[in-house]
């Protein structure tokens, strides 16, 4: 059974578990153009819920920590 617990993200327990591909921009300190470019050529992988595109805080932090498969 997984654990119920809330995982820390940031110092916060309320972070989501996915960011808008601006948060994502914002965080890298890159534009939004490129964050839509890395999206779409496959630099940054997505999500894609409907219209929304999201990104995996967990992905996220792996690629910036130098883990990519």
């Amino acid at each position: 059974m997984p654990d119920a617990t809330p995982r820390v993200v940031d110092g916060d327990v309320h972070a989501t578990l996915t960011l808008t591909i601006s948060k994502t921009a914002q965080l890298l300190g890159i534009s939004l153009s490129k964050a839509y470019e890395a999206a779409r050529l496959g630099q940054i992988r997505t999500i894609r819920l409907g219209t929304r595109i999201l990104v995996s805080r967990h992905r996220l932090e792996e690629i910036v920590n130098g883990y990519v498969q």
